[in-house]
């Protein structure tokens, strides 16, 4: 199930308050160390449904989780985008014939 629109807002400024802590998920393998798999946190919120045409509310237990390895792909991928964007602009420095030096630019 997906988090409703406010439902990500809310779970993220829970996260950057400080007011969640996040824990870490772990593969225990049969020998050797824990590997951290991912990191994230469990909270509850209300929900409700009709069974037999009478409102019945239970409250559910909601994930929130981040993949270790998502966010390591994630991570690569921002840092070639901006690896890619820098270049042309690298480019613009480079002296040779028939080019000019483009001037300092003062922001």
């Amino acid at each position: 199930m997906h988090l409703a629109a406010g439902e990500v807002e809310a779970a993220l400024e829970r996260l950057g308050s400080g007011a969640q802590a996040l824990h870490a998920v772990l593969r225990e393998p049969d020998q050797g160390e824990p590997t951290r798999l991912a990191q994230g946190y469990a909270y509850e919120g209300p929900m409700s449904g009709a069974v037999e045409g009478k409102p019945r509310p239970w409250r559910e237990r909601r994930l929130v989780g981040r993949s270790m390895r998502h966010a390591a792909a994630a991570a690569a991928a921002l840092r070639a985008r901006g690896a890619k964007a820098k270049a042309p602009v690298d480019a613009l420095h480079l002296r040779g014939r028939g080019r000019r030096r483009v001037a300092e630019v003062e922001p």
